[in-house]
């Protein structure tokens, strides 16, 4: 009778110490979506054409959510919007973006198919371009973004280099 209450209360202590909290003691259940969690906050891209600014921010405890904004030049028209989600869905992270004006406006879903300290890798290889998406917090503090895949069966990669920033704005006569 003792051994099977030691193997019990073993079994159960091993249990127990499987679960991992976080600083306020609450259980973790949604551990994946943390590595995406450097995405968190605002974030802005500016070149000679106009601005781009993205927010992520925590929508639950398994989501963020996000959004980007092109906005071209002295009027500040918004010529690219974008919303974006990564997701915990059972043990995946999934990365979601729907484009205004693309492809029907249909989310199209890229699975992480790498993650390292500060690095993640989203890919959809049904998707032309991108077929993979690239997080990276550099020591800077900037965020690169990576996106390559095939425009018209040519390779293609397109590397943005982002700030902390202010919340994106939308010109509220482009509604």
């Amino acid at each position: 009778m003792r051994k099977i209450m030691f193997c019990l209360l073993g079994i159960g202590l091993i249990t127990l110490s499987c679960k991992k909290y976080d600083a306020l003691g609450r259980e973790i259940q949604f551990e994946e979506r943390y590595k995406a969690s450097f995405l968190e906050g605002n974030w802005t891209l500016t070149d000679s054409l106009g601005v781009m600014e993205m927010q992520w921010k925590e929508a639950d405890d398994s989501t963020y959510t996000g959004t980007c904004l092109f906005i071209h030049g002295e009027k500040k028209d918004t010529l690219h919007r974008e919303q974006m989600e990564v997701q915990q869905r059972k043990n995946y992270l999934i990365y979601t973006t729907t484009v205004q004006g693309e492809k029907g406006e249909t989310p199209i879903a890229f699975q992480m198919t790498q993650d390292a300290d500060s690095t993640i890798t989203f890919e959809n290889p049904d998707n032309d371009y991108p077929k993979k998406i690239v997080y990276r917090l550099l020591r800077n503090g900037k965020l690169q973004q990576t996106e390559s895949g095939q425009i018209r069966k040519k390779a293609q990669t397109q590397t943005y280099l982002w700030s902390k920033g202010v919340p994106p704005k939308e010109n509220k006569d482009d509604n």
